[in-house]
């Protein structure tokens, strides 16, 4: 009887949980990003992400450890960013009825990903514009914040290519630190952003697939 009555208890332990409910805090945080963005909000939606979080998580000491003057042109440089990619995405999410879902929890943090509508299953007269959906997911990672969240990183995925923003900074400091023969200070590195900006780019190799179709895989942010 004891080991049956443990085995059940063992039973229960061990039984897989099913995906973490999205709280309806964060679900509406998301939401209310996605909608500023569609209506080109941009200062709305700067309010609900926490770009201090992300650059001090990012440049670690180096941002500790700059001028305040610094900081805020970094925090200008990454929500111009931020606003960028949200435009070259717009038409995959823009009035799209996205569905919402935990992918994973971080300590207190948790991954979102909000996806845009499989197009095979949009009526006919929104197909044209659906078309371009195919594939797309924002994917937020959120942070409770009071009786709220603060969005702390953004990142999307197209056609089962996911980015990396993770990767910008240290390729940023150094092409940059190429041009002092050394790491930039952060006044150094706010100052010369801009430049090397628009030279990292995307590249997509083709892997070749088992089935002779290839596929795509991003190498640079």
């Amino acid at each position: 009887m004891r080991f049956a009555w443990a085995a059940s208890l063992c039973f229960v332990a061990c039984a897989p949980r099913g995906p973490e409910a999205l709280p309806e805090s964060a679900a509406g945080v998301i939401d209310a990003v996605e909608q500023a963005l569609a209506r080109r909000d941009f200062k709305t939606a700067h309010g609900y992400v926490d770009f201090r979080y992300r650059l001090a998580e990012s440049l670690a000491d180096l941002w500790r450890g700059g001028p305040e003057a610094a900081q805020d042109d970094l925090v200008a440089r990454l929500q111009e960013m931020f606003d960028d990619t949200s435009e070259s995405q717009r038409e995959r999410y823009a009035g799209q009825p996205m569905t919402r879902r935990v992918q994973r929890r971080e300590g207190r943090q948790i991954w979102v990903e909000s996806r845009a509508p499989d197009p095979a299953g949009a009526p006919a007269s929104g197909r044209q514009n659906q078309k371009r959906s195919k594939g797309f997911a924002w994917r937020y990672r959120l942070m409770p914040r009071g009786t709220s969240w603060a969005i702390t990183q953004r990142e999307y995925l197209v056609d089962g290519l996911p980015s990396d923003s993770t990767r910008f900074w240290p390729m940023a400091r150094n092409q940059i630190a190429e041009k002092f023969g050394r790491q930039p200070t952060l006044s150094e590195l706010a100052a010369n952003l801009p430049s090397v900006i628009g030279t990292m780019r995307i590249r997509r190799l083709k892997v070749p697939a088992l089935d002779g179709a290839g596929s795509q895989a991003p190498t640079t942010p």
